[in-house]
């Protein structure tokens, strides 16, 4: 009946524990001790330190790479400035550890030791501390995810345009099938999967179960109509039902049906969609 937008289905439930890769490792909260100056033979270069010297120097990533840009002049080339390009900082956070990163259970915000940390590196690469995105990950997944910069796995019910169409436009992400959106659902909740994609619409019914996921504000993949289906022996069922909805289109009863169901959702309802007649499976 009206043309629906397929869109990624993204989470920011609880988090915890940001980490990063620095120039030779990982860099975590558990405690590592380090020397208050280094030895005169492990003398911190004076450019970023590159895999060679990392090897002879474990401290070398630990020191500062000069005065610190500001946005405005962030290095040509840089990490940094591919991230400032790109628009956010993306950072991988798990959701285990109170304190750290927990959701508020009264406002619904993330927050902790580590989404502040996320927010302090945000704010030196925009002059915005907001310009950030999480990504929940478990412990395990921490250091193949900045290894390898792994794409994030992505839940489509099996055999259906929403799957199709998740392995034609997002060809780097891991495809998870399900049986059912629900099964999809389940997949998120249990952290097996980090998204969902589907039509708006489904999208929307997802949320209203689950007050830890949100449907981001992002370009669609497609534009599909929504319609009734019919055996195409039965013709003037047909011709029934397509003079009843005209007659629901008319008299405001499709806007006010809408407006009940997904306004909350989806927002007020638009205009009655045009009718496009045809013959589809």
């Amino acid at each position: 009946m009206r043309l629906r937008w397929r869109q990624p289905l993204l989470t920011m439930a609880a988090i915890a524990s940001f980490s990063t890769l620095s120039a030779c490792g990982a860099f975590s909260y558990s405690p590592t001790p380090l020397p208050s100056e280094p030895p005169a033979q492990q003398s911190a270069p004076s450019s970023p330190a590159s895999t060679a010297a990392c090897r002879e120097n474990p401290l070398a990533s630990y020191a500062p790479g000069g005065p610190l840009p500001t946005p405005e002049t962030l290095p040509g080339g840089s990490t940094m400035a591919r991230i400032q390009k790109r628009g956010r900082l993306v950072a991988g956070v798990s959701a285990d550890t109170y304190l750290l990163g927990s959701r508020d259970p009264f406002t619904g915000e993330i927050e902790g030791f580590d989404i502040d940390m996320v927010k302090a590196v945000a704010k030196a690469i925009f002059g915005n501390e907001n310009r950030y995105q999480l990504k929940v990950i478990t412990a395990a997944q921490r250091i193949p995810a900045l290894e390898n910069r792994a794409e994030q796995k992505v839940c489509a019910p099996i055999g259906t345009s929403s799957m199709d169409n998740l392995i034609k436009k997002a060809p780097k992400a891991i495809p998870v099938g399900a049986d059912t959106h629900t099964g999809c659902l389940v997949l998120f909740q249990q952290g097996q999967v980090a998204a969902i994609t589907g039509d708006d619409t489904v999208l929307a019914g997802l949320v209203a179960q689950d007050p830890y996921a949100v449907v981001p504000n992002q370009r669609a993949f497609t534009e599909e109509p929504y319609g009734l289906g019919f055996n195409e022996k039965d013709v003037d069922f047909v011709r029934f039902v397509n003079a009843r909805l005209d007659e629901m289109r008319t008299n405001g009863e499709w806007t006010r049906i809408y407006n009940r169901w997904l306004r909350g959702s989806l927002g007020p309802a638009p205009e009655p969609p045009i009718p496009v007649y045809g013959r589809t499976r």
